[in-house]
């Protein structure tokens, strides 16, 4: 007769803390990938942030709005000289602003000052950065300041901010990377979608269910690309 071989309970125990291992390091693996991805994104951030310094200094001038640019170099568009980044229309200095900062040497890549933002190179999936200055009541405290928008180009539109880019625990991360890590505080904003309504609404998909000031957290369960996100910059770039 032949018997049936089987498990004893301790070997079993043994397979089963194997197996949690391998998933814990698995998890841990996983967590310092989204965390370095993170990491470049924050100095995606600080790398554009400096050029927008360094170029106004050196041309007492914003990158985009600049209205001799064509003088400094051929084939690049000039801007209206008001201070403001004009978002939409005939002078779309949202897409100037990377042509001139790029013609300056302060970032690199090509861009042709027209349909081109810059493209987040930290994480797939077509994130940009585009730009602009908003006085809105709740987000500037009725001063004008420079935004990035953190987001995707709505396919049926011009600019960011329908089109979600990233989850609400990345964005947490990057908060209180550089932030103070609360959602609707600060100079990292994360909305739900674009809107115009001041204060914004919310879904709670990325954070803060219903309207006002948003000071609860980031809603982590929610999974994929939820938010829409303001980096606000300096106010003293204004």
């Amino acid at each position: 007769m032949f018997r049936k071989s089987a498990f004893t309970i301790t070997e079993l125990s043994i397979v089963l803390v194997i197996i949690a291992l391998i998933t814990v390091s698995s998890t841990a693996g996983l967590k310092l990938v989204e965390q370095s991805k993170i990491h470049k994104l924050a100095q995606e951030f600080e790398e554009n942030r400096t050029a927008i310094v360094a170029f106004r200094n050196a041309y007492d001038a914003f990158p985009g709005d600049m209205s001799s640019a064509s003088s400094f170099w051929s084939g690049v568009g000039n801007g209206d000289g008001d201070g403001t980044i004009a978002e939409l229309g005939s002078i779309s200095e949202t897409y100037k602003f990377w042509q001139q900062l790029s013609a300056a040497k302060f970032i690199t890549g090509s861009y042709n000052g027209t349909s081109e933002h810059y493209s987040i190179k930290s994480f797939a999936g077509g994130g940009i950065f585009s730009v602009r200055t908003r006085n809105w009541g709740a987000l500037g405290g009725g001063e004008y300041h420079l935004f990035f928008d953190l987001g995707k180009l709505d396919p049926e539109a011009t600019h960011t901010g329908q089109v979600k880019f990233l989850s609400p625990y990345i964005i947490s991360i990057l908060d209180k990377k550089i932030d103070n890590g609360i959602a609707y505080s600060g100079n990292v904003i994360a909305l739900d979608g674009r809107n115009t309504e001041d204060p914004p609404s919310f879904d709670g998909d990325c954070a803060c269910a219903g309207t006002g000031t948003c000071s609860s957290d980031y809603s982590l369960s929610a999974k994929g690309d939820q938010c829409w996100t303001l980096l606000k910059l300096r106010a003293d770039l204004m």
